[in-house]
């Protein structure tokens, strides 16, 4: 007897793509209590540990790239089945796992599976629901939503507290199974005509990035999502290692402040068909950033932690929920027949956008902790260099660690503020991440380097061609005049005739003096 499919209206129907949507933070939210006792059994540093998370959340970052135009090509269930089967094995290879690394492959292939099911069941509410309807239908997602954050910790805590860690991937397994099944039984295919040629999958990224209204409100998304993550790798190790909360303790606290997800859930649907997507949206902001003031205050104060950024983050939470429907819903307004494509790069900006640096250099401090953890390496004598972006990595980590004997930065950046207008390429990458420096001046400064520059205490070489026009010579000289000033240990060696492009294709003598010069600086410094 076949099952009947349930129908879009319904509140199953509802509470399958709730669950679907929200098995990726639930993957995070149930494993999260449990860091700290991996890391004893498997005698990994705090580094290694947090790295779990990060290669977590890089797998999911990459999956919102691939699941989209794969629903729209081959439809929305067999994208969603196949990503399920790739969060079962690697589900299994965490639960077997010897050692930190195997955790760490399994982690990152567990975001990479499990990515594809909110990317398509965002899709799935495009293809049958339009304008505040559609809100309407992310608002109540949401709502339920907030219940994971709640229960999965502390399920995730009574299980790391009397059963193990290893009971938290058997839960994973078993959820992930059970609801693979229902939607390949339950689930009726949204996506209807004729299968999309790989040409034209390709050709509509480009389509979607240009249209006004899906940067916009991507943008908008993006800038909110990022304070979820600040919360998900930095709270464990606050609660937990520094105020000294037990798992369970962590989990209460934990499920406490994510419960601000229900009431910001629960007040969209209330209020968004009366008042409009726009409105909301400015709501969910004004909660946003009354939250981030309350967090600074209470970080500042230094007074009862567990219970102050708790409630910070249930305000933060509340205004999270109702943003992000509002902007999910109206950035895939204009796309009915490339939603699945639409959603994946929705997905992927939230998870990478809007955090230069922020997001990256505790990625890069875990690496550096996994890379001393296996021997053979001198903690006490290390050098980080990095070009273009990677420049502006060296100047940001040098003005957050103390960590490095030496430093040499390549076509870098230090000021975003002027650098805007003055290069070939901050209108094109700028502006969909940050907005404009006269409308953000305050996030432009907060993400540059030279903010940071009195912090600097690392021996460090400037390398910059003059004729860069992608990294304009004056970021190097506004580096290298603040060093200065502050009296630091710096030396500036400037290209003539080179281009940001000197380490590929600069004349002959001019690279091998960069190299000289490179390897010159850590010799003497390291």
């Amino acid at each position: 007897m076949a099952v009947r499919k349930l129908q879009p209206e319904t509140p199953a129907f509802t509470l399958l793509l709730t669950l679907l949507v929200s098995f990726g933070p639930l993957s995070v939210d149930l494993y999260v209590p449990s860091m700290p006792e991996i890391g004893r059994v498997m005698q990994a540093g705090s580094g290694q540990v947090q790295l779990t998370i990060s290669l977590y959340l890089v797998g999911f970052a990459i999956g919102q790239i691939v699941y989209g135009p794969i629903s729209d090509r081959f439809g929305r269930k067999p994208a969603i089945v196949g990503a399920f089967t790739l969060y079962g094995i690697a589900t299994l290879i965490c639960l077997f796992a010897p050692n930190i690394e195997t955790i760490l492959l399994g982690r990152l292939l567990q975001g990479l599976g499990v990515s594809g099911s909110s990317v398509v069941a965002r899709a799935v509410v495009r293809d049958l629901f339009e304008g505040a309807r559609a809100s309407l239908q992310f608002s109540i997602m949401n709502m339920f939503m907030g219940l994971m954050p709640i229960f999965a910790p502390l399920m995730g805590g009574v299980l790391a507290t009397y059963t193990g860690w290893h009971a938290v991937f058997v839960f994973q397994f078993c959820a992930g199974c059970a609801t693979a099944c229902a939607v390949l039984f339950c689930l009726a295919e949204s996506r209807h005509g004729a299968a999309l040629a790989p040409r034209e999958l390709v050709h509509n990224y480009g389509v979607i990035a240009r249209n006004p209204a899906f940067l916009a409100n991507m943008s908008i998304g993006a800038l909110a999502y990022s304070g979820l993550f600040a919360w998900i790798t930095g709270s464990p190790f606050v609660l937990q290692t520094l105020v000294g909360l037990s798992p369970l303790g962590f989990s209460i606290c934990y499920a406490a402040a994510c419960s601000g997800f229900i009431v910001g859930g629960w007040l969209g649907t209330r209020l968004v068909v009366s008042h409009g997507l726009n409105a909301m949206a400015g709501t969910g902001a004004s909660f946003c950033c009354i939250a981030g003031l309350c967090i600074v205050a209470a970080a500042l104060a230094n007074v009862a932690l567990s219970i102050t950024l708790t409630l910070s983050m249930a305000v933060y939470f509340v205004g999270l929920a109702i943003l992000l429907a509002q902007s999910t819903a109206a950035a895939l307004m204009p796309f009915p027949k490339q939603a699945g494509t639409a959603s994946s790069l929705l997905g992927f900006a939230q998870q990478v956008a809007g955090a230069w640096g922020e997001a990256d250099t505790p990625d890069f401090l875990a690496a550096i902790d996994h890379a001393l953890s296996l021997g053979g390496l001198d903690g006490e004598r290390l050098g980080i260099t990095g070009g273009s972006y990677g420049g502006f990595i060296t100047n940001w980590m040098l003005g957050h660690s103390d960590r490095f004997k030496a430093a040499v930065t390549d076509r870098s950046i230090s000021n975003l503020v002027s650098m805007y207008g003055t290069d070939d390429i901050s209108l094109v990458s700028f502006d969909p991440e940050l907005g404009t420096p006269w409308e953000n001046t305050d996030r432009y400064w907060e993400l540059s380097p030279l903010k940071y520059v009195a912090n600097v205490t690392t021996p460090c070489l400037i390398i910059h061609s003059e004729n860069d026009f992608r990294c304009p010579m004056e970021q190097a000289e506004q580096w290298f005049i603040a060093l200065k000033r502050l009296r630091q240990t710096v030396k500036f060696v400037r290209f003539p005739d080179e281009s940001h492009g000197l380490s590929r294709n600069g004349g002959p003598k001019h690279r091998v003096e960069r190299l000289q010069h490179t390897l010159g600086w850590f010799a003497q410094y390291l």
